[in-house]
């Protein structure tokens, strides 16, 4: 599975990329929003996790670029942020991002989320509790 980071600042793009890679992901980090959208494009990732406040094209940008594409409508986008601001996860979902996560990323939380997403339907089935 191919995972796109987009974050500007270094320290975070190299640990969550270090993180997702012992955990068997291919991936790929970039550092500003228009970098982002064109990676998305030629790489078409099956996961992209954006900061929303990069340089150039900032991440409610990046994802209205993308989601005018039908071609990337698979691509799952997860909006990432220092503001957890209840305003802000409205205004991310509604641009066209599928998840919303403040910083600092409980990056097990994003890895379950990552799983969870693509887990076969029979798998969410049988994990889910009995009642």
């Amino acid at each position: 599975m191919q995972i796109l980071i987009a974050d500007d600042q270094a320290d975070i793009r190299d640990l969550l990329t270090t993180l997702l890679e012992l955990d068997g992901y291919d991936v790929a980090a970039v550092g500003d929003g228009s970098r982002a959208a064109e990676a998305i494009e030629l790489q078409h990732p099956d996961v992209a996790i954006i900061d929303i406040e990069l340089p150039g094209l900032d991440g409610y940008q990046v994802v209205t670029r993308i989601r005018a594409n039908p071609q990337l409508n698979d691509v799952y986008l997860i909006a990432v942020t220092g503001h957890g601001h209840p305003g802000q996860r409205r205004r991310a979902l509604e641009c066209g991002f599928d998840a919303h996560l403040v910083k600092p990323v409980d990056v097990k939380g994003l890895t379950r989320l990552i799983a969870t997403r693509f887990a076969p339907p029979e798998a969410i089935a049988q994990s889910a509790p009995k009642r």
